[in-house]
């Protein structure tokens, strides 16, 4: 049977970067997917290469401060790193794990990087669209002629629309934030508000007063 070396194979072909660095965070060595996505024929042309002559100053800054913290601290570290890869902004769940000599010594690193660049892009995507439906709604809300408020559980204000802040007395809606009823109201206005209140929240049914 021919010999097959199953662990540089699974290196080599593994859908992910994979590298290693020695304790001056020069690169040894890597797979084929980090020195394609480098722009190298070849692992072998990554060798003796530093992260600053990968990429912009910044980017590398930052991958050697996380390097330094997995050397200092003797412990595996996931970190999300952005780079730049041919002008193109790439963001990477790395995880890195310190190297150790026959003496249980630091004598480099290595790491295993997964491209989220797609993900974090739906994600701020996501975000935008979230605000801009939250500030669209805010509009909305505000702008309403009558009352709108709402509360905790214990009663508290959590938010109001213009005309509910106005009428308390605020200049500005988030003035009302954290306050009662106890606060705008006399005590016994404010026990009949409460218990409408707690009856609203105990039956889970609207209810017009």
């Amino acid at each position: 049977m021919r010999s097959v070396d199953f662990y540089a194979q699974i290196i080599q072909r593994m859908p992910v970067h994979i590298y290693w660095k020695d304790i001056n965070f020069i690169y040894l060595g890597c797979n084929s997917l980090q020195a394609s996505d480098f722009g190298f024929n070849s692992a072998d042309d990554l060798i003796g290469k530093t992260d600053f002559d990968l990429f912009d100053d910044i980017s590398a800054s930052s991958i050697r401060k996380n390097d330094m913290i997995v050397m200092q601290s003797q412990r595996p570290q996931v970190f999300e790193e952005t780079s730049f890869f041919r002008n193109t902004k790439r963001v990477f769940l790395t995880q890195k794990i310190p190297l150790l000599d026959s003496q249980e010594k630091i004598c480099g690193i290595a790491g295993i990087s997964f491209d989220i660049s797609e993900r974090k892009v739906r994600e701020e995507n996501a975000i935008d669209e979230k605000a801009q439906l939250e500030l669209t709604l805010s509009g909305i809300i505000d702008n309403l002629p009558g009352h709108v408020y709402w509360k905790n559980k214990d009663g508290v204000y959590k938010g109001c629309n213009f005309a509910q802040a106005i009428s308390a007395g605020f200049a500005d809606q988030r003035e009302i934030i954290g306050k009662t009823d106890y606060d705008f109201l006399n005590r016994e206005e404010a026990d009949v508000v409460r218990k409408l209140d707690s009856m609203i929240m105990q039956n889970k049914e609207p209810s017009t007063h």
